[in-house]
């Protein structure tokens, strides 16, 4: 089954460095200068978080950003929906 998991990206104001957070996955931190780069990091950490709190291997299948809750960069927050599920034993 295919789950999903909603993560916060937010801008710093001074720096301009993104930090991807979740609500849902306690410890998860990305840090990145582009949203791409934070993309790109996010499965690796996903993996690693969600495979210790499912108790289980998981497979992210992608990260992108949600169109439907972004509130755009003037707002320093967007949000990114990773989908993912266990892998089969």
């Amino acid at each position: 089954m295919i789950e999903k998991l909603s993560i916060h990206v937010l801008r710093h104001k001074s720096t301009g460095l993104l930090a991807a957070v979740s609500d849902d996955l306690l410890g998860l931190n990305v840090i990145g200068r582009t949203i791409e780069e934070i993309i790109d990091e996010l499965p690796v950490c996903l993996e690693a978080l969600l495979s210790k709190a499912k108790g289980a291997e998981v497979c992210v299948l992608g990260v992108e950003i949600d169109p439907d809750t972004q509130k755009g960069w003037a707002e320093y927050e967007t949000v990114l929906i990773a989908a993912y599920q266990l892998k089969a034993a």
